[in-house]
């Protein structure tokens, strides 16, 4: 049973236990700290409730957009939560390399060539506001395919009526209830842990004693449920692991309970940002100098700039590949068209950006715009490149629910070792199944 430590806040800065409708109605309290109109830097057009305003990748709203020679216009709209840090991540990254995309040759369906026109709205995860935002795509923008987040659940009926397929990026099979045969999931939030601790589990067989601290709220619950699920798999206890309230940024008191309970590894999914950064130092000032640190969704990135990496000793994880001596090419093709736009890379959120790439490769492979043809080609399976990795869409049976796909990566796992990230080792995409296979049950 997971522990939520005892504040003064309010319910909702809390990040109290709520009904996944309720949480989704919450305004991000990370989203609140960073200042909603600064943060963006006026990239963002506020939303109204009545009247959502869209951010376009190829023009301002209302503004003519101008198709490259040869290409013909594909329209795509995106449902995101500019609260929330990560959607701002994820609305950066589609800002960055959708233009980019368009101006290589953008995407190849069959013999003809299409220039993406990514039209975003903000649906403040919230249903009126999304399904409003999701109307709007559909009678107005006249867009082909949509790219979800964690409010997919409220519109799906909308866009399953027009015959659209959508791919939501959000780690809860959740989302997909009620069942939409056009409407897929699809992250690597749900596979790559599974790797990261079996690779963790051989590494270091002897740890047997968990404990764990996860944010709050959709994920962190999600997480939370997770790690349980990974312990049992691999022979560990989870001896003691707390929720800690959205925008938490004093970690002395839960890290000083959480010493207390004899854990040997610790794991946590804070984001990859500051929150982690704060979570590890803490701990290493309350004493823990375990046997290592584990972070199960992804590297810390942009938390050593704000914490410094001697604070992160230990940590094991999948190594992001922008950071490696010779990163792949689309990793390191992001990485250029990023920074030459927004002057210096802070982590996006590559696992919601998932979306985009399994779009493009679903419409390559399938050589056509029919979702009916996409999907089959989605239950189905195939390899695909992105700038996370050499990837794979691959079934989800064990969740009892066709539409779930999963990307399962071959990555590159590291470990912080004297204030230095090393490369340990690169996994396969068959040892990334297996180890999936362990913890999941697959056939």
């Amino acid at each position: 049973m997971s522990e939520k430590p005892d504040t003064s806040l309010n319910d909702e800065a809390q990040g109290r236990s709520v009904s996944r409708r309720e949480f989704l109605k919450l305004a991000g309290m990370a989203g609140a700290a960073i200042g909603l109109g600064a943060g963006l830097g006026g990239l963002v057009a506020a939303c109204g409730d009545d009247e959502p305003t869209a951010t376009t990748t190829t023009a301002a709203a209302g503004a003519t957009t101008t198709v490259a020679a040869g290409l013909q216009k594909l329209k795509v709209g995106m449902i995101l939560d500019y609260s929330f840090p990560l959607h701002v991540m994820w609305q950066h990254i589609m800002e960055a390399y959708v233009p980019h995309m368009n101006s290589t040759g953008g995407i190849k369906v069959g013999d003809q060539a299409y220039e993406v026109d990514l039209i975003m709205y903000d649906g403040k995860r919230d249903s009126e506001t999304s399904r409003s935002a999701v109307q709007r795509l559909l009678n107005e923008d006249k867009v082909e395919f949509i790219l979800g987040d964690e409010s997919t659940d409220y519109w799906q009926p909308l866009t399953e009526q027009a015959g659209k397929l959508v791919i939501a990026g959000s780690p809860s099979p959740e989302i997909l209830k009620p069942i939409n045969k056009l409407t897929f999931q699809a992250t690597y939030l749900n596979t790559k842990p599974a790797q990261i601790w079996g690779w963790c589990s051989e590494r270091w067989p002897d740890v047997k004693k968990v404990m764990g601290g996860h944010p709050d709220n959709l994920q962190g619950n999600e997480e939370s449920r997770k790690l349980e699920m990974l312990c049992k798999a691999w022979g560990q206890e989870v001896v003691k692991e707390i929720l800690y309230p959205m925008g938490t940024t004093d970690f002395s008191a839960i890290a000083t309970t959480l010493v207390a309970s004899g854990g040997e590894v610790f794991s946590t999914c804070g984001g990859g940002d500051v929150s982690d950064g704060q979570f590890f130092k803490a701990m290493k000032q309350a004493g823990f100098d375990g046997a290592k640190w584990i972070t199960v969704g992804f590297v810390p990135g942009s938390a050593t700039k704000v914490v410094p990496i001697e604070n992160h000793e230990n940590v094991a994880s999948s190594w992001a590949l922008f950071e490696l001596p010779k990163p792949p090419a689309a990793a390191k093709e992001l990485y250029d068209v990023y920074v030459a736009k927004f002057g210096e890379w802070d982590y996006p959120a590559i696992f919601h950006s998932q979306t985009l790439w399994l779009l493009k490769a679903a419409l390559e492979k399938a050589a056509t715009l029919d979702a009916t043809k996409l999907a089959e080609v989605m239950h189905a399976g195939f390899e695909f490149d992105s700038p996370d990795g050499h990837g794979k869409i691959i079934p989800r049976p064990d969740l009892d629910n066709p539409q779930c796909v999963d990307c399962i990566y071959a990555v590159t796992m590291g470990v912080v070792e004297k204030g230095e990230w090393k490369v340990i080792e690169e996994l396969s995409l068959d040892r990334a199944f297996e180890y999936n296979k362990k913890t999941y049950g697959w056939a």
